[in-house]
């Protein structure tokens, strides 16, 4: 008996799988609904939120992540004014957030989608211009090393704050992003690192939405190279080969390749995935903020990646239907 139940388990575990593997269809209406109900939900009294909702303190960057979901979905204006409230209350006399380019880049680019605080918004611009190195890129802080994901999440700031692509600031971060391409197509986080689709995923968006081609060889290596990463049984991406799926490293996939106009089924695949592990409340779970030390924890952070991405391929696979766009074949 126990050997029959323990069949039936992995042939119902196994058609679940199939059906990953085949293409189905998500809901991401619905995943995207639930994840910005939780986000509502863990919203503190000061306006901000926390990295673990209930645990520490309320902090600029988290804060900034939840404000720009929350306009995204065009929902709770009030939560959403009150997360932007807290944003411009927290910039330092120095127009940084935290002395962290990080913090800054996504506080500008809140700040940019909620179309306020334009004061700001240019102080940061001009943080973040004083802080650039020679050589293009941006590391953690103004004196740490360089680092490609801090460098595309800057390029991605600037664009969002209505500079163009020709902006010398955005162009020398996009020489600085090919100049760190490994050899393999990928992108470590330092220059020279191994490979990781978190790094791998914000080099190619911050390029394509810089004006780079889709055609261009070091767009087209980096696809293939995180392409490669995307388990086929479940649709998940991983931090590289024969390593467990993230939800987190598939929300920035997925940013990823619908600017790269990847064929739907990639996309597909992704969020019926991202659907299938989403916990009851909304939330997500994931192993990727540095704070985890690689543990994986329910957090803010990555549903609210998740709510960005899911916009995204809602966006995208829309502009598709309606033949606004053509995928890559």
């Amino acid at each position: 008996m126990k050997r029959k139940r323990t069949i039936a388990v992995l042939m119902i575990a196994g058609l679940f799988l199939f059906g990953l593997a085949q293409g189905a269809v998500a809901s991401p209406k619905d995943v995207l609904n639930k994840a910005i109900h939780y986000i509502i939900k863990v919203q503190q009294a000061d306006g901000g939120w926390q990295l673990i909702a209930g645990n520490g303190k309320t902090e600029v960057e988290t804060t900034a992540w939840a404000t720009r979901a929350l306009l995204l979905a065009k929902v709770d204006e009030q939560a959403a004014q009150k997360g932007i409230a807290f944003l411009l209350k927290h910039q330092d006399p120095s127009g940084s957030w935290d002395n962290n380019i990080a913090h800054t880049a996504f506080a500008i680019w809140t700040l940019a989608e909620a179309e306020e605080g334009k004061d700001a918004i240019a102080k940061g611009v001009t943080w973040l211009w004083q802080t650039q190195k020679k050589d293009g890129g941006w590391g953690r802080s103004p004196k740490g090393p360089d680092l490609s994901i801090y460098t595309a999440v800057a390029i991605r700031a600037l664009l969002a704050a209505g500079l163009p692509p020709d902006d010398l600031m955005i162009k020398k971060g996009v020489e600085y992003l090919q100049s760190v391409q490994n050899p393999d197509g990928g992108w470590g986080v330092p220059k020279g690192g191994r490979s990781l689709s978190l790094s791998t995923a914000w080099a190619i968006y911050a390029m394509l939405d810089a004006g780079v081609p889709r055609h261009n060889e070091v767009i087209q290596r980096g696809v293939k190279w995180l392409l490669n990463v995307q388990l086929q049984h479940n649709g998940g991406f991983c931090f590289f080969k024969l390593m467990p799926p993230d939800a987190e490293l598939t929300a920035y996939s997925i940013f990823a390749l619908c600017a790269a106009n990847v064929k739907p089924k990639v996309i597909d695949d992704a969020l019926y995935y991202l659907e299938a592990i989403q916990l009851p409340d909304g939330a997500y779970m994931s192993r990727v903020p540095m704070e985890f030390k690689k543990r994986n924890k329910k957090n803010t952070q990555t549903t609210c990646f998740v709510a960005w991405a899911v916009w995204d391929a809602m966006t995208w696979k829309a502009a598709v239907e309606n033949k606004t766009i053509l995928y890559h074949k």
